[in-house]
């Protein structure tokens, strides 16, 4: 019954957590009169339209309507369902696709899976909620590189952390480009760096990272909207939803 809602381009969704344990992504308007079902984010029993109490069960599937499901009507609900988007679940991320002949999640980013296991994504929890706001600006810019960093961070960055081309890796094992995957490593000469005004992080090393991964900010970009960014102490990602070309 947790759940949140979102909006992809002009389609309003929301993401809920089924009595299986499943996710589904359903759309967030009644079949009806076009209504917004649910608004931010919490706990529901059940999904209920708030202009005619239309009910929906977690799977989308209509299994009340006031009126047109009472005994001896001739209306059939399980002929109402809201659309279902696909939904798969990589590490803790909900990746949806508008495509239900794409390949399996998994073929893409599995091997991506492997090379960040240590740091154990599915099971870190975030220190508050995710918060989505506006920009006007073009958002594919988004997509990262390292060629800034020696000059747009100069200033900033690099009196706490080495960006100087030399320890810039380009070469990064998580490039996988033919699947959308794009990466590098800042590397540091010290283990357990960041980029903070001590130079080192400010919370524990996580369990189980290599000497290499504690000496290193690995940053990995899955195209077209996702971010990680894996330091010894923790793993930051952003997203971006496209709401327009420009926005």
């Amino acid at each position: 019954g947790d759940f949140f809602t979102f909006d992809v381009g002009n389609d309003a969704l929301f993401a809920i957590r089924t009595r299986e344990g499943g996710i589904n992504v359903l759309s967030n308007v009644c079949r009806h009169r076009n209504m917004l079902l649910l608004e931010g984010a919490g706990n529901v029993r059940r999904i209920s339209c708030p202009l005619h109490a239309w009910v929906y069960n977690m799977e989308g599937e209509l299994v009340s309507a006031p009126g047109l499901t009472d005994t001896g009507a001739s209306f059939d609900p399980k002929s109402v369902c809201l659309p279902k988007i696909r939904a798969e679940v990589w590490e803790g991320f909900i990746f949806i696709n508008y495509d239900a002949m794409a390949p399996a999640l998994h073929t893409r980013l599995g091997n991506l899976g492997k090379q960040l296991a240590n740091y154990r994504m599915s099971e870190l929890k975030s220190s508050e909620p995710l918060k989505m706001e506006g920009f006007d600006w073009n958002w594919k810019i988004f997509n990262d590189e390292c060629y800034h960093c020696s000059f747009l961070h100069a200033s900033s960055w690099g009196g706490m952390y080495e960006t100087n081309p030399d320890r810039v890796d380009e070469t990064a094992v998580f490039n996988d480009v033919a699947n959308g995957i794009v990466s590098y490593n800042l590397l540091s000469t010290h283990k357990d760096a960041a980029p903070t005004h001590t130079g080192s992080i400010l919370q524990p090393p996580m369990n189980g990272l290599t000497d290499q991964e504690r000496t290193q900010l690995s940053y990995v970009t899955v195209a077209p909207n996702l971010l990680l960014v894996a330091m010894p102490d923790k793993v930051k990602y952003f997203m971006w939803l496209p709401k327009s070309a420009k926005r």
